[in-house]
């Protein structure tokens, strides 16, 4: 599933400039290329929370079975994503509620090395 369709009426969807893919409920992909690189060549940490907010947001869509937004994340940066494809996993903790979706995310490398991990709040519309 591509979350990118589901923005048409944008004049620019971030997504497709990024070419970050929702690849399922709960994860996300991004190939390392210069437009999300920072000076050191690793993926800059904006395109980081960038990947979180996909793979929550695309696992609480899934969950509540309505759009939803991010309200709180809490990101951690272990190491630099310098070997991609970076993969962002999300998993509901708690179980969700009628509203609400709490969740952690892992970002991996392409080396399967965790670079990033997060919590995450989004809620339903």
């Amino acid at each position: 599933m591509n979350r990118n369709s589901e923005h048409e009426h944008l004049e620019i969807d971030y997504l497709d400039e990024l070419q970050l893919l929702v690849t399922a409920p709960g994860s996300a992909r991004i190939e390392l290329h210069p437009t999300v690189c920072n000076t050191v060549g690793a993926l800059h940490g904006a395109v980081h929370a960038s990947l979180v907010d996909e793979a929550s947001a695309s696992l609480a869509r899934a969950l509540l079975g309505r759009d939803v937004v991010t309200t709180d994340m809490h990101l951690a940066y272990l190491e630099l994503g310098r070997v991609g494809p970076l993969s962002a996993t999300a998993l509901s903790v708690g179980g969700p509620s009628s509203d609400h979706v709490s969740a952690v995310v892992e970002i991996r490398d392409g080396n399967g090395m965790l670079v990033s991990y997060a919590t995450t709040e989004v809620c339903g519309l």
